[in-house]
């Protein structure tokens, strides 16, 4: 789901020139009306073609990206994350004119990405050939509602799994109804979140597949765009990349989205107190090395954390969390490449204002453990809690799974 807008040759990402300002990838269907067209791709809660049709091209849930073109101006509407952000380039960039787009290629492999503000949305101005921008609070209202719903100390583990799971399973009901005519997959490759993903599809009989992640050899062997993209040197922004394989038309359900589950604490200093204090003794949890452990490797990086978890608790609980709430939006992750539809369940600030309800003595097993997550594999398909690793050092399924557990996977 690449795109750019602007005067400039169509990269490898975005290849199909749709006209004189704009480029795409494969994959996304185009609406006409008399004085304007509309391309669009991705899926949302409530039906992105029925959106397009109707043109409401206010903010929702799903994954998507809309691109509408009149006479006088180029607009580009997203989901309520975010999930494609917009990124502006100019002179200062790699010698490009100004540019909106979400790409990155081997012409300029370290430019930088400035997002807008979530209350500013960039569009282009075809009089002028210059990006201007607008208020837009779609995002921010969407923020603060679900703020509001916290009810603080109000869940233990079970109680949070459970939400959850209800939360996740009716997202799954509204992809299904518009995706489910394609074969979905899954690959969990050990990690807690695609498990318990997994889970839920099964427990509640979601037609899902379930494979093993690839092997070295396999990963080699995937389209040659892709394993280039999944070279982190040359293609900084979309490390993701490195385990998706693109299967023709497809679903691809993905776990891996530890920072609205807060399995990556690093801006929650100010929402729970003395909260490096807390985690820093847990060197028996699961979390342990990837909290500290691995990230002191990289001096900078490492510094930074440490820095962030030890920040003074805010007491205005509200402020504290939206602060943090602002950076689930514009976040960078893996979108749809081709017809193949990518959905993550757990990208959604909903879980993370679910997990913010946990009473506050669950809060470090919830971080280090991720004992909520867990938990949901538990009461869905216990049959997968040996797919789970041992520690989140491990990068892999684990070896020599039981039959009860082997049963579920096609491969």
């Amino acid at each position: 789901m690449f795109y750019n807008i602007g005067q400039r040759t169509p990269s490898a990402l975005t290849k199909y020139r749709i006209d004189d300002l704009i480029s795409i990838d494969e994959g996304w269907a185009i609406h006409r009306n008399k004085d304007s067209f509309t391309v669009y791709k991705g899926w949302a809660d409530e039906g992105l073609k029925r959106k397009v049709e109707q043109q409401n091209f206010s903010a929702e849930l799903g994954v998507y990206v809309i691109i509408h073109r009149t006479k006088d101006r180029i607009d580009v509407y997203r989901d309520v994350h975010n999930h494609a952000p917009q990124v502006i380039g100019d002179d200062a960039f790699g010698n490009d004119l100004h540019l909106i787009e979400n790409c990155q290629d081997d012409g300029h492999p370290y430019r930088k990405f400035p997002c807008p503000d979530i209350t500013q949305r960039a569009y282009w101005d075809i009089y002028t050939s210059t990006i201007k921008f607008e208020d837009h609070f779609d995002n921010k209202d969407w923020c603060k509602q679900i703020i509001k719903s916290i009810k603080f100390n109000s869940f233990d583990i079970t109680q949070c799994a459970e939400a959850i799971t209800e939360h996740i399973r009716k997202r799954l009901v509204k992809f299904y109804k518009q995706c489910g005519h394609k074969k979905t997959i899954i690959r969990p490759t050990g990690g807690y979140d695609a498990t318990a993903i997994a889970s839920i599809a099964l427990n509640y009989n979601f037609d899902i597949e379930l494979q093993r992640p690839m092997d070295a050899e396999a990963l080699a062997q995937r389209e040659e765009l892709i394993v280039r993209m999944s070279d982190e040197e040359r293609y900084p922004k979309y490390e993701s990349y490195q385990t998706v394989k693109y299967t023709p038309n497809s679903n691809l359900l993905l776990g891996a989205m530890d920072n609205y589950t807060i399995s990556e604490p690093w801006l929650c200093g100010p929402v729970y107190k003395d909260l490096y204090d807390q985690l820093i003794g847990m060197k028996d949890s699961y979390s342990y090395y990837q909290i500290f452990k691995e990230n002191f490797t990289a001096d900078l990086d490492a510094q930074w954390k440490t820095n962030m978890l030890k920040k003074p608790y805010n007491p205005n609980k509200p402020r504290a969390i939206w602060d943090f709430m602002q950076t689930n939006i514009n976040l960078i992750a893996s979108w749809h490449w081709k017809d193949q539809l990518i959905f993550s369940p757990f990208g959604d600030c909903q879980i993370t204002a679910l997990m913010l309800q946990v009473k506050d003595e669950f809060v470090p097993t919830m971080i280090m453990d991720k004992a909520v997550v867990r938990k949901i594999t538990e009461i869905n398909c216990p049959d997968l809690l040996p797919a789970l690793n041992k520690s989140s050092k491990d990068s892999l399924l684990p070896k020599n799974l039981p039959d009860n557990t082997k049963k579920y996977f096609a491969n």
